[in-house]
């Protein structure tokens, strides 16, 4: 019989597998309590999420969408419960994946203590090891995920899918363009206009490369 961890793990790759279909992602990785052993039934599944550069925004956008439409998102209520919602609150693009530093102690050390334990669930590997090879000063001396005691629920899918395809065909041209400034200035105007973007600018970023949403504990953002 599955015990609560054993679903959240499988649940985690179902849903994964359906993240990585969409258009412009590369990499799907696991992170926060899930990925370093710590999770309570209460938790949340927190994912990274790499997308192509120049479609950071549209990539978000089909995230989100998926995650609000079959409720799988986490939301920003702290009133409700979070077990096992998924938490999109980090993007980078794969042009990009060394964690800047130099946002404070406490923001370095919890990139450095969050992200040594990723773990790649689903897409490319190559974009993955680089991930991990790009922030290995910042993880210093700590110890990365036993990826071996993960393999049994994440067998990497990074199998082609055709409607992805003829979706990033259409969108990889000028129009995409447009529509990736267009989704742009629409989610930089929810962010800007959030409370918790002033009162914590030094764990909210957004921009082409990166979106980053990691207000202090118990006040995630999702926007």
């Amino acid at each position: 019989m599955e015990t609560w961890l054993e679903k959240r793990y499988l649940r985690c790759a179902r849903w994964s597998r359906v993240l990585i279909s969409l258009p412009f992602t590369r990499a799907i990785i696991l992170n926060g309590s899930l990925a370093s052993g710590t999770s309570k039934k209460s938790s949340d599944i927190d994912l990274l999420i790499i997308a192509k550069p120049g479609r950071i925004f549209t990539t978000r956008f089909f995230v989100n969408v998926l995650g609000t439409l079959t409720f799988i998102k986490r939301t920003s209520s702290e009133s409700n419960s979070h077990a096992n919602l998924f938490c999109f609150n980090y993007f980078l693009t794969e042009n990009f994946l060394k964690i800047p530093v130099g946002r404070g102690k406490a923001v370095d050390d919890y990139c450095a203590d969050n992200y040594s334990k990723s773990v790649l669930v689903a897409g490319d590997r190559i974009v993955f090891d680089k991930f991990m090879k790009e922030n290995s000063s910042l993880f210093g001396g700590r110890k990365l995920a036993d990826h071996k005691k993960f393999d049994i629920y994440f067998k990497n899918t990074n199998s082609r899918n055709y409607s992805k395809i003829i979706t990033e065909y259409l969108l990889g041209s000028k129009v995409g363009d447009g529509v990736e400034i267009a989704l742009k200035v629409f989610q930089k105007r929810l962010i800007e206009t959030d409370s918790r973007t002033k009162k914590y600018p030094e764990y909210i970023v957004y921009n082409d490369c990166e979106l980053r949403f990691h207000p202090p504990k118990n006040k995630k953002i999702s926007i």
